[in-house]
């Protein structure tokens, strides 16, 4: 996963749409996505096959991560 990096920093300030995610899942060979708002609370236990996307109000992508 450590080559999804050039790609979803791109990504970052786009609106994340269901395209766009499935997109972003395939670039990153990962099983599995979550979808987190930037208030949102989430578990913190690590899961290598999942993509981390965080979004703000406006379905804007401000950070993504792997775990």
């Amino acid at each position: 996963y450590t080559t999804l990096f050039r790609s979803h920093r791109i990504a970052v300030g786009k609106t994340l749409t269901a395209e766009f995610e499935a997109k972003l899942k395939s670039e990153a060979k990962a099983s599995v996505v979550r979808v987190a708002p930037h208030d949102g609370v989430i578990t913190m236990e690590y899961s290598p096959a999942r993509l981390n996307i965080f979004i703000d109000e406006a379905k804007k992508i401000i950070r993504i991560n792997c775990g």
